[in-house]
């Protein structure tokens, strides 16, 4: 029996996935006859934190398939580290055949799709993940001319594979494909699957396959928040998923402000499974600006600053710089790691307490030659990497040339001014470096699964975005509906300085 879970945006589908595990566990099906397979590493992982808190009887390894469907495959296939592709091999074959490829690794583990930046390989790993011929994703293609045409790409894609072949490698999409050869799998008392609209089509065989080893089957996602398919995602095939179809109903993140809005502009998608969903008990608020800064508190709640593409967000990086507010971009801080475990251990030892190998280092590193540190010290050549340091110690043996009444902003020299500047203007405005950044930046496609208090949403296009956006509108609707979505409270609209925006979200119905 299939079942399909349509889940609006913060509708509980996690928690609606667990409670069916957590039912499953009730009728003693053990955890290794459970399937949960999630989009991206981050959403497995989640689940089985989840997992283990809800049921505290079990540990993580206990949960064997609570993973991604390339991490299946990866165990199934009986690969290592070794059988995959990795930085050095694609900058090797890169040279061989004269185009640039990247490791999608870090793609899939953020959005649970990997792309190459090269034109050519983009097109040869999308007609590999959609199960179409290469000539065929080549007439589809939508990126420009291709220099030396479909027989260079063909050539390329010859390349490509006597490398792997010769090498004995795969890549994150030969996993799927190759799994799907042998048509085995694990046998499944309970399977789920989770962002089904953002499977390809690979996958989805991947998943007919699982499906058809497992007792009871539940498929889950949002048709509304497919936004992927330019990436190769199939949202086709989950809309039209047969089996017994449960629509979740009431959103425990969005208020009514912005589910009303919300709904205006996801209302137009032409082909999509309507859904009546109810808001939260809060109103919220629908904030329309010109200027985006303006009487905006950035140091209130948190916030979630979204935008289509990043070079926009490189603007936005700039202003919350010059206002001295802390912030992460992705995954990564505006001041990073290494740089605060330098400030932190210097502090420390102007407490007289003790600080770590590690801290030293990163420390040293920040100090100039023969100022801060004599020359040789500064990677601690002759330091027990495992052993706490006070700083007469370090002073006396490992090359401390500083006083110990100086302030960190003085001591570590090599900080660069500008870096220097925007720490100095933070701390003024009692920003602690040390806790979670409550402005975050972001893609609308990398805020999936995020959620923030108060919402900043720039809707300016880029030339091509814009271009494709007046020939297949849904697609951008649906990105803005997502973004949009995010909100718990707060949700502002910012207009495009240009004449490139997307409009809809600004029109009230």
């Amino acid at each position: 029996m299939i079942n399909i879970i349509f889940g609006p945006p913060g509708t509980g589908k996690t928690h609606k996935l667990l409670t069916i595990v957590e039912e499953g566990l009730a009728k003693g099906i053990d955890p290794d006859q459970i399937g949960y397979f999630a989009y991206t590493r981050k959403a497995a992982n989640e689940a089985i934190t989840r997992a283990v808190e809800r049921f505290p009887q079990y540990d993580k390894k206990d949960f064997k398939y609570f993973r991604t469907l390339h991490s299946l495959a990866y165990l199934e296939l009986g690969l290592s580290d070794s059988s995959l592709m990795d930085d050095t091999d694609y900058k090797e074959v890169s040279d061989l055949l004269n185009v640039k490829l990247s490791n999608p690794t870090n793609k899939y583990d953020n959005y649970g799709m990997g792309w190459q930046d090269d034109k050519f390989v983009n097109i040869i790993d999308l007609a590999r993940i959609k199960d179409v011929s290469l000539e065929h994703q080549f007439c589809q293609k939508t990126t420009g001319h291709l220099p030396g045409g479909f027989l260079k790409l063909r050539k390329i894609a010859t390349g490509l594979e006597k490398y792997k072949q010769q090498n004995g490698f795969m890549d994150f999409t030969d996993m799927i494909i190759e799994f799907n050869k042998r048509k085995q799998s694990p046998k499944f008392k309970l399977l789920i699957i989770d962002e089904a609209q953002d499977l390809s089509s690979i996958q989805w065989n991947m998943v007919d396959i699982l499906a058809k080893n497992s007792t009871h089957t539940y498929i889950a996602g949002d048709d509304d928040q497919a936004i992927f398919e330019w990436a190769g995602a199939d949202p086709w095939r989950f809309k039209s998923q047969k089996g017994n179809r449960i629509i979740l109903d009431q959103s425990f993140r969005v208020p009514l402000a912005v589910q009303q809005r919300a709904n205006a502009v996801i209302s137009r998608v032409n082909d999509r499974v309507h859904k009546d969903w109810k808001a939260t008990d809060r109103d919220g608020s629908l904030k329309l600006r010109v200027n985006p800064y303006g009487h905006v508190d950035f140091l209130k709640d948190d916030w979630l600053i979204l935008a289509r593409t990043n070079y926009l967000l490189d603007k936005v990086e700039e202003e919350l710089k010059t206002r001295g507010i802390f912030y992460q971009r992705h995954n990564s801080k505006s001041v990073s790691d290494r740089l605060l475990l330098a400030i932190n251990t210097w502090t420390r030892l102007t407490r007289n307490k003790t600080v770590a190998f590690e801290g030293v280092k990163a420390m040293y590193h920040y100090m100039n030659v023969d100022v801060g540190v004599k020359y040789g010290s500064k990677t601690m050549p002759r330091a027990n990497q495992e052993k706490e340091y006070t700083y007469e110690e370090l002073k006396k043996d490992h090359g401390l040339l500083l006083s110990q009444e100086l302030r960190w902003d003085a001591a570590l020299d090599r900080i660069p001014p500008t870096k220097l500047a925007y720490l100095l203007a933070a701390l003024r405005r009692n920003q602690n470096f040390n806790h979670e950044a409550r402005v975050k930046l972001s893609t609308i496609h990398g805020s999936k699964g995020g959620e923030a208090t108060n919402v900043l949403l720039f809707s300016d296009l880029s030339f091509k975005v814009d271009e494709e956006y007046r020939r297949n509108r849904d697609v951008e609707r649906r990105v803005f509906y997502v973004g949009m979505t995010r909100a718990k409270n707060e949700l502002n609209l910012v207009r495009s300085q240009t004449d490139k925006e997307f409009t809809e979200m600004f029109w009230r119905s």
